[in-house]
C-alpha cells in the first residue's frame, strides 16, 4: 500500500477518534442537564388510532444541528455512491450467493454475541451461539448457510455490548449520528468500540487498511444490495426523515434491551411464530398482493403500532396488510391499503385516507 493511501486511512481515522472525544466531552459536561423528552406531533387526537397512549422516546439531542449534517451527508452518499453500486453489483451477483455472504459475515461476528450473553447472564443464549458457530461453520461451509435455524432450530440470540450496558441500567447519553456509521447514542457508541475488541474484522483492518476498508465497504455493499428500496420507503413516509429515523433507532434499542430483558433475542420470539410474525403472514399470499396501487399510511417501529393502524383501518370498513421492510440491521412496518383501480382511483382513497387520520398516507406501485 502507498505512503499516502495509508496516510489517508489514518487520517479518517484519526478524525473518527477526535469526533468521539469531542462529543464524550460535550456529554460529561451536560450530565446536570435533565434529559429531555420529544415526540413528534403526538396529540390527543392520535389516542383515538391506538389502544393505549402512544409511547414517547426519551432522549437529549443537543448536537441536533452536527447530526442533521451527517444525517444529510450519509443520505447523500448513499443515494450518489452506496446505492449505484450496491444496484450494480446486485444486478452481477445472484441473491443466493449474496444472502450467503451476508450470512458468512454474521457468523463471523459469533464472539460478539456470545460474550454480551455471558454478561447478561444468559447462558443459554450463549450455548445456542456457540452451537451455531460450530454447526454453520461445518455443515453451513463457513456461515454461508445457516443450518444451526433451518434444521435444529437454534436462533440466533443477538446481543452487543450497547444492549449489555443498557441492561444494567446505563441510558442513551447524547443522540449521535455517526457519518458513514449512522445513527447511535453515546451509550452506544462506547458499546460499538468495545465490541470491536470480539470483532474479528477489527483485527483485520489494524493488521491491513487496505483490506480492513475494502472488506468493510464490501460487506456494507452485498447488505445493501439486499434492503434496496427500504430505507427510500422510509423517508418517503416520513414528514421528517431525520426525526423519524432517530425515533425509529431509539425505539428499535429499547425494545432490544427489553427483550434481553425478557430473556427473548429479538422482536420476533425465537420459539416461533407470535403474534407479529403472523401479522405480517397474515396477508402474505392474499388478493392483495395482485393489486397495482397501495395506499401506505405510514411507517411503524413495531408491530403493535402497525397492528393498531390495521385495527383502525377495519373500523373505517378497510382492509390493511402489513409489510415488513428489513434495512441491514434495521427493521420497520408499513401498511398498505389495496386499491381497485387506477392511479386516479388510488389518488381518492389516498385522501379518504388522510381523512381517517393518517397523515402519511401515500400512493405506492405493487
Amino acid at each position: 500500500m502507498t505512503c499516502s493511501k495509508r496516510m489517508l486511512i489514518d487520517l479518517c481515522f484519526f478524525l473518527f477518534v477526535v469526533l468521539f472525544a469531542g462529543v464524550t466531552v460535550i456529554s460529561f459536561s451536560l450530565l446536570s442537564v435533565p434529559s429531555c423528552a420529544w415526540a413528534d406531533d403526538v396529540s390527543l387526537d392520535d389516542e383515538d388510532y391506538f389502544d393505549d397512549e402512544p409511547e414517547i422516546c426519551e432522549t437529549c439531542d443537543p448536537l441536533e444541528p452536527v447530526n442533521r449534517f451527517f444525517f444529510h451527508f450519509n443520505d447523500k452518499l448513499y443515494f450518489w455512491a452506496l446505492k449505484p453500486v450496491a444496484r450494480g453489483y446486485g444486478a452481477t451477483v445472484p441473491e443466493v450467493i449474496r444472502s450467503s455472504i451476508k450470512r458468512a459475515f454474521k457468523n463471523l461476528l459469533m464472539p460478539v454475541r456470545l460474550v454480551n450473553n455471558l454478561l447478561q447472564g444468559d447462558f443459554k443464549g450463549s450455548g445456542i451461539e456457540l452451537s451455531r458457530f460450530v454447526i454453520n461453520s461445518t455443515v453451513g461451509v463457513l456461515g454461508m448457510a445457516d443450518p444451526a435455524s433451518e434444521k435444529f432450530a437454534l436462533h440466533p440470540h443477538e446481543e452487543d455490548l450497547g444492549q449489555t450496558l443498557g441492561v444494567y441500567g446505563v441510558g442513551n447519553g447524547l443522540y449521535i449520528c455517526w457519518p458513514f456509521f449512522g445513527p447511535s447514542t453515546l451509550r452506544d457508541t462506547v458499546g460499538m468500540l468495545g465490541d470491536s475488541y470480539l470483532n474479528p474484522l477489527a483485527y483485520l483492518y489494524f493488521s491491513d487498511n487496505t483490506a480492513g476498508v475494502a472488506t468493510y465497504g464490501g460487506r456494507m455493499v452485498n447488505n445493501t444490495s439486499l434492503a434496496i428500496g427500504d430505507y427510500e420507503s422510509f423517508i418517503e413516509s416520513a414528514f421528517d426523515p431525520y426525526v423519524a429515523l432517530r425515533d425509529a433507532y431509539l425505539q428499535y434499542r429499547r425494545n432490544k434491551i427489553e427483550n434481553s430483558n425478557n430473556q427473548q433475542d429479538s422482536p420476533i420470539a425465537a420459539s416461533g411464530e407470535n403474534d407479529e410474525k403472523k401479522l405480517v403472514k397474515k396477508h402474505k399470499n392474499s388478493q392483495f398482493s395482485k393489486q397495482q396501487f397501495a395506499i401506505q399510511v405510514g411507517a411503524f417501529v413495531d408491530s403493535d403500532s402497525a397492528g393498531e393502524a390495521v385495527k383502525h383501518l377495519r373500523k373505517k370498513n378497510r382492509e390493511g396488510i402489513v409489510v415488513k421492510y428489513n434495512r441491514g440491521d434495521y427493521s420497520f412496518y408499513g401498511v398498505q391499503v389495496p386499491v381497485n383501480g387506477g392511479f386516479a382511483t388510488a389518488k381518492l382513497v389516498e385522501a379518504e385516507m388522510i381523512s381517517c387520520g393518517f397523515h402519511e398516507a401515500f400512493v405506492v406501485n405493487r
